[in-house]
């Protein structure tokens, strides 16, 4: 994957939260779906989850807008395309 093709501010939380697989653990899923979140984006909902479980990261890196209404609409239209 190029680098151009993931999401940074998906990457720079994944990442923050030491690692793909620490974040799948915390939110008790497959590493997989957490990879696919570098290229897509993080759901809004593990966006909120993470910043309740997660206090001790520096959330004000991140924009409270993440993701964007963009994004959330581009996601579910791939879910409803069956695409995912």
């Amino acid at each position: 994957m190029k680098p151009d093709q993931r999401d940074p501010i998906a990457c720079q939380i994944i990442d923050g939260l030491d690692g793909t697989g620490a974040v799948a653990e915390l939110c008790e899923i497959d590493p997989g779906a957490v990879s696919q979140w570098r290229k897509k984006g993080i759901p809004k909902s593990r966006v909120k989850f993470l910043r309740l479980a997660r206090p001790d990261f520096d959330w004000s890196r991140v924009p409270e807008s993440y993701p964007t209404r963009d994004q959330v609409a581009i996601e579910s239209q791939v879910m409803a395309e069956g695409s995912v």
